[in-house]
């Protein structure tokens, strides 16, 4: 499927594309540990992307075309129809003024040259559905009819194709709202970027913590992660003092002598930092037990 040329597009005036590189944004700053960048970040989605403002509205659209998959083309063309007047039925002018509200805080809070060439799965479509959006709400004489048409049949193509959907871990949709769909799609962004570079346990102690800062006021479910990996890391030690020289005895125990002492009462950063590390090197010992 040809998707729409992305030449004359703006991606930053692309809600989608917006939220998707603000959430990559805090995904890099939270595995590097930069807990104030990535505060920033979503401190800006929060108040950017809030439910009633038109740039969620339209983000929703956006979304949705991307995400749904259906049986049949009819199914499919009923679907744009019903997007097309939804597109009429905002407020060009509150949302331009809110676009170009976002864009100025994104350039002065972040300034980040390389925002908004993050890579971003299926971007084609992302520019197909925001110059669709664009061309429905256009009142003027200059839209290309047969260009829209055009753009129109590809998006029908791609809401008829089946595409796998990835399910996400329960403790995503314990997150009501505005905070979930962002906690979705950071988990998302994390998996991809960091597939290779994290291991699974490590990946759940982001999602944990991720989770954790969305919501402010529990963090049971990455002190549960936590305690796992501190159980299960002193377990390994344990197996291993029992064959080895007295040298890296002394220095096991050390380490665990450490890893009790690590209280999860209070997590921060640098807590989940070290519990990082702890992960890497419960697998790392793990692996040593399967050779």
């Amino acid at each position: 499927m040809i998707a729409a040329s992305t030449k004359n597009h703006n991606k930053r005036r692309n809600a989608c594309l917006m939220m998707e590189f603000l959430v990559r944004c805090m995904s890099e700053a939270l595995v590097a540990g930069d807990a104030k960048r990535s505060a920033t970040v979503l401190k800006i989605i929060k108040k950017h992307f809030k439910q009633g403002s038109e740039l969620h509205k339209e983000y929703r659209l956006a979304s949705s075309l991307l995400k749904t998959s259906v049986s049949s083309p009819h199914v499919a063309a009923s679907i744009v129809s019903e997007a097309k007047a939804a597109a009429r039925s905002y407020d060009v002018d509150k949302l331009n003024k809110e676009k170009s509200i976002l864009i100025r805080e994104v350039n002065c809070k972040l300034r980040d040259k390389d925002f908004y060439d993050r890579p971003v799965t299926d971007y084609r479509m992302h520019a197909t559905i925001g110059t669709l959006l664009n061309c429905w709400r256009s009142h003027s004489s200059d839209v290309d009819l047969s260009l829209q048409a055009r753009y129109e049949d590809q998006l029908v193509e791609w809401l008829s194709t089946e595409r796998s959907i990835v399910e996400e871990q329960a403790l995503t949709d314990e997150s009501p709202g505005m905070r979930r769909l962002i906690m979705k799609t950071m988990m998302e962004r994390v998996n991809d970027r960091y597939a290779d570079a994290l291991n699974p346990v490590q990946k759940d102690i982001v999602r944990a913590y991720a989770f954790s800062a969305a919501r402010e006021d529990d963090n049971r479910t990455l002190r549960a992660k936590l305690e796992s990996v501190k159980s299960s890391l002193v377990e390994e030690i344990d197996t291993f003092c029992q064959d080895t020289s007295e040298f890296m005895r002394d220095k096991a125990k050390s380490v665990r002598e450490r890893l009790l002492a690590e209280s999860t009462e209070k997590v921060d950063d640098s807590v989940v930092s070290r519990f990082m590390l702890y992960a890497k090197l419960l697998d790392e010992m793990g692996k040593k037990d399967d050779k």
